[in-house]
């Protein structure tokens, strides 16, 4: 059985058929603005909702935002992000490509964004969109590095980084255990670019899709000739 080392606050990946094993390495929690939320919508053309941790938030501490986007351009930054919004009855846009560079190319196209996101988020839709985003810190992540991963990551046949803080946080997790962080090299997989900035020069494979979906095409295909 071939097993895969995640590290999701959300709980496991469905990755099958591989084993996963998970082991959070953040803790997220709901710093919300009610008042700034429901006048950032307001003046906003388009919104766009950086992660379903943040659609759960928003939607379960401010019910009313959903009457206040009705007519509004709502953009989700990937698939799981998109579901979490349909839960709530809200349709919304998808990016080319599942992160931030491809979507703030989308919301170029607009004068007045807001971007629902984490307190740790990537800094690049501020840097593409300048002046015309305002963002509204909805969560913040707090890191919990485990110094028992670095006997997990040895044992495992895959890791899997899936966001920028995770990865420091797995690094930490190392450091926390004297570990070499060579020892993810031939096993590391990120889910995409924004995710894999915080790796300081270690070997990985990117998925061809910023999505577990994504991690999982990449996991088949390096076992080949796993049977299940």
């Amino acid at each position: 059985m071939v097993k895969v080392l995640t590290f999701s606050p959300r709980g496991a990946p469905d990755l099958g058929p591989f084993e996963v094993i998970n082991v959070p390495l953040l803790e997220l929690k709901p710093i919300i603005n009610k008042d700034e939320v429901l006048e950032a919508v307001e003046w906003a053309e388009a919104i766009a909702f950086t992660s379903p941790t943040g659609v759960k938030f928003l939607f379960e501490e401010v019910p009313e935002i959903k009457e206040k986007l009705k007519g509004k351009v709502v953009y989700a930054i990937g698939p799981k992000t998109k579901e979490e919004l349909e839960r709530f009855g809200i349709e919304a846009k998808l990016p080319k490509e599942y992160h931030s560079a491809s979507l703030a190319q989308e919301l170029s196209k607009y004068s007045k964004v807001v971007a629902f996101r984490s307190d740790k988020a990537s800094k690049t839709l501020k840097e593409v969109l300048g002046d015309k985003l305002r963002e509204a810190v909805i969560y913040k992540t707090v890191r919990k590095p485990n110094p028992e991963i670095a006997k997990l990551v040895k044992e495992a046949d895959a890791v899997v980084v899936s966001s920028a803080e995770i990865g420091r946080a797995l690094l930490e997790s190392l450091e926390l255990a004297n570990e070499d962080p060579k020892v993810l090299e031939g096993k590391l997989i990120v889910i995409g670019p924004e995710a894999a900035k915080a790796l300081r020069g270690i070997r990985y494979e990117m998925a061809p899709e910023a999505s577990f979906e994504g991690v999982k095409r990449k996991l088949l295909e390096l076992f080949k000739s796993y049977n299940g």
